[in-house]
Order: structure tokens, then sequence, then C-alpha cells
């Protein structure tokens, strides 16, 4: 197999991987889409943090990431709290209620993993998180595109 081919046959199971994705975020909570999913995972993984560092991290717009932020304060899994060193700006943190919808999520895509995989064995399940790992590692160095040009939809 040539090397175009292999990576051509890469690509065509990478865009299958949207498949797996969108079933993972048809089993969402119906009160909690997948842009919310991802102000709450980020918020987690990154802890207390401002508006415009988090669509940094989400590669998004700010206008976006607001309005993703606002559905999350409405629904109580996140807070806004003025930022002493700068009463302009506000930082952003889970709440208690976001945590526990955090681990609502976390319940649902590891059921529906479990029950799509349950013909996989241990090992191939483990070959493949750890090939998706590396592969993750592979892209971990490229910068986020432009805000002005960031897509909408958010990484889950």
């Amino acid at each position: 197999m040539s090397d175009r081919s292999r990576y051509e046959d890469l690509q065509r199971q990478l865009r299958a991987v949207g498949a797996v994705k969108r079933a993972i975020v048809r089993n969402l909570p119906h009160d909690c889409p997948v842009g919310p999913t991802a102000v709450l995972s980020t918020l987690h993984r990154q802890g207390p943090t401002h508006l415009s560092l988090l669509a940094d991290k989400m590669w998004l717009d700010i206008s976006v990431t607001s309005r993703h932020v606002s559905h999350a304060v409405e629904q109580g899994w996140v807070e806004r709290t003025q930022d002493p060193a700068d009463r302009r700006s506000w930082t952003l943190s889970l709440t208690p209620a976001g945590r526990r919808m955090l681990d609502e999520i976390s319940e649902r895509t590891t059921g529906l993993l479990a029950e799509r995989m349950s013909d996989w064995d241990d090992d191939e399940i483990d070959r493949l998180t750890a090939l998706m790992a590396r592969l993750h590692g592979s892209f971990a160095d490229c910068t986020p595109p432009d805000r002005e040009t960031a897509g909408t939809s958010a990484q889950a």
C-alpha cells in the first residue's frame, strides 16, 4: 500500500469517527447540548478562567463561547465572579451542579461506549485508546485558528 493510500484510508476512518461523536452527542442530557458540555469539560480541566482564555482553549470565537457560557450559567452549572484584580473582568468556574452534570455526561458516555463495544476485548480497547492518545499527541502542538475565522462547533 502506498503512503498516499494509507493516509487516504486513515482520512476516511477519521471522518467515520464523526458518526461515533454524533451518537455520543445524541446521548447527552436534553438540557446540555454539545456547546455547554464543552464549556463544562474545559472548565473542569482548566479551572477557573476568563472568557477569552476559555474561547482560546475551545478554539471558538468569543461570541460563540459566550452563548455557550450563558446557557451554562442559566442552568446553574457555571458561575461568573468579578475578578478582584480587574473589576471589568469576570472569572468563570464550575459550580457543584456543573460537576454533577459532568458526572452524568461521563456516566452516559461510558455506558454508551461499553454497550456499543461489548464485543471488543480489553486488549482491543486498550490498543485503540493508546493509538488515539498518540494521534492526539501528534497534533497537540497545533495552534488554534484566529478566533475571527474559528468555526462554530465545540470540541467535546
